[in-house]
């Protein structure tokens, strides 16, 4: 049916998984530091997410048809439509944060919007320079997510060894996922000139740096971390990039779904748990 193949395409390669994955970093928070959540609270940070990601798949598309053409031509099919799109997502965004949240949560929010549509442009060009700074920008503003429920409720954050580790979980998490993300875009990232993994180290090394890095840091994690919560998590994060891992090893591109999906797994694990 077109309307399925279309919403799977849409889900697939226009950022909802990693949406959807800010959706299981609040909620891993609010199970893991004992803080109140609710589906407003969720829906509110996947639009917020979801705004960013949109804009940076429009503003890159030619630069995407390099290395990622079926993204690219998903997007292109619907052009005409995209300033609706955008105007419906922040619409929906202003409309659940001005209702439910606090003042604090709609200044983090803001904030956020504003630092996720820079990056493309304004940040982004960073890793020409910088070795993996663009790795190390995204996996830090899902790190920051973790502060999302504390302003959204405008609950007091109270700095602890639990908030420390949490973040850190989610930092390491991200940056492996981003890793291996990076795989699909590694022809578009080095026209680019940008210092990614594979563009610096070639996609079979690459891949094996990522799938060694995950293994390495989780092994760490679950030895030092001394909280079982997250060590469970840990290890669902390493089945994920091991998983992931083997299917981009025999070029299934199912592999970059389940990277991209990483968090919004984990956070169906948090819930099972």
């Amino acid at each position: 049916m077109p309307t399925l193949h279309f919403l799977a395409k849409e889900i697939t390669l226009n950022g909802h998984l990693q949406s959807l994955g800010g959706i299981g970093i609040v909620y891993m928070t609010t199970r893991a530091l004992s803080l109140p959540w609710s589906i407003d609270m969720l829906l509110a940070v996947y639009l917020i997410l979801q705004i960013i990601y949109f804009f940076d798949r429009y503003i890159d598309l030619a630069r995407d048809w390099t290395g990622n053409n079926t993204r690219s031509g998903h997007i292109a099919s619907y052009r005409p439509a995209v300033p609706l799109v955008a105007t419906g997502y922040s619409v929906a965004a202003a409309f659940i944060l001005l209702l439910y949240s606090a003042l604090e949560g709609i200044i983090f929010s803001a904030v956020a919007i504003l630092f996720g549509l820079l990056y493309p442009r304004v940040f982004k060009p960073f890793t020409k320079y910088i070795p993996l700074f663009k790795n190390f920008y995204v996996s830090a503003t899902f790190t920051v997510l973790l502060f999302f429920p504390f302003f959204y409720t405008g609950t007091t954050i109270i700095m602890s060894r639990e908030l420390f580790v949490l973040g850190c979980f989610i930092f390491i998490s991200a940056l492996t996922a981003q890793f291996l993300l990076d795989l699909k875009d590694t022809l578009s990232d080095k026209e680019a000139g940008l210092k990614t993994i594979p563009a610096l180290l070639g996609e079979h090394r690459a891949l094996i740096f990522s799938v060694a890095f995950s293994v390495f840091a989780a092994t760490a994690f679950v030895l030092f971390a001394r909280n079982t919560f997250l060590s469970f998590l840990t290890l669902g994060a390493l089945g994920a990039d091991v998983f992931a891992g083997m299917l981009i090893r025999k070029k299934d591109a199912n592999g970059y779904i389940v990277a991209a999906a990483k968090f919004f797994l984990l956070g169906l694990l948090a819930l099972a748990l």
